[in-house]
């Protein structure tokens, strides 16, 4: 397996303060041999509207399907859709996916709680279960401007597509919970973002 240059790295994001457009029976593409989880087909409709109804449909029936992920337009069904099926989404998504310019590193903590279920019937060592999950994202940049004040005064989400090179990404929807900016006298004044993601983190190879 080949080591993964990171200069080859970029960061996208998704202002959510933008008004979304309507999905309509969009198409989606099974994403496994299983045929349990789906996408939406086409890439610039991918970044679904968390905060409006969403309907999937299987043959033109709405179904109740495992999970939604808004982030990055995944569905998961429990069991595999039959083959020559078609899959269908109704909704809404953002449409600008923009590029951060002057960022120079990022970086993504995904976290799992345990609870200790250690009973007599465990013997004489403890036993864990993982229950609820977690992430923290985190970005360097070259300080521009204000822009991610907004975010922080507005409280408003932001979505994020963390790449490698190859398209390879991360998706997760957030809220900035802190900005720091850093000015010294021999030196470019930079600009350090934390993100708490809000719901699942998912991955693609593109």
């Amino acid at each position: 397996m080949a080591v993964i240059a990171g200069y080859e790295a970029s960061l996208h994001y998704i202002n959510t303060d933008q008004t979304p457009a309507t999905l309509t029976a969009e198409p989606m593409a099974a994403m496994d041999a299983d045929r349990k989880i789906w996408r939406v087909a086409a890439r610039a409709k991918r970044w679904l509207n968390p905060a409006t109804a969403t309907t999937v449909k299987i043959n033109s029936s709405a179904v109740a399907p495992q999970a939604i992920v808004h982030a990055g337009g995944f569905v998961r069904f429990a069991s595999g859709v039959a083959a020559g099926s078609s899959v269908t989404i109704d909704g809404q998504y953002f449409t600008a996916v923009n590029k951060l310019a002057g960022a120079k590193q990022w970086s993504l903590d995904m976290q799992a709680d345990e609870l200790d279920v250690t009973s007599w019937d465990s013997g004489s060592w403890r036993e864990f279960m993982t229950v609820i999950k977690s992430a923290t994202a985190s970005f360097d940049k070259w300080w521009f401007d204000q822009f991610f004040l907004v975010y922080i005064q507005d409280t408003t989400a932001v979505g994020l597509e963390l790449r490698t090179k190859d398209d390879k990404r991360y998706y997760c929807y957030g809220n900035i919970t802190s900005d720091s900016i850093k000015a010294a006298s021999e030196g470019a004044i930079e600009e350090s973002i934390n993100v708490r993601v809000t719901g699942p983190v998912e991955y693609t190879e593109e």
